[in-house]
């Protein structure tokens, strides 16, 4: 199934919801966009592991 959407009325919307959200634009046929994604994903895995360190 393929959906379509309008990108970036689609960004808008979500920026109303919460201003602070990090937008990522993937491809998952391609993988295009998908370093990005992981790179966030590891910064935010170290920063969560420091705090559960740093409280035990």
């Amino acid at each position: 199934m393929i959906i379509q959407i309008q990108l970036e009325k689609f960004i808008e919307y979500a920026h109303q919801v919460n201003p602070d959200i990090k937008v990522f634009t993937l491809s998952a046929t391609s993988g295009e966009g998908l370093g990005q994604g992981y790179d966030w994903l590891k910064v935010q895995l170290q920063a969560n592991n420091s705090k559960t360190e740093a409280a035990s």
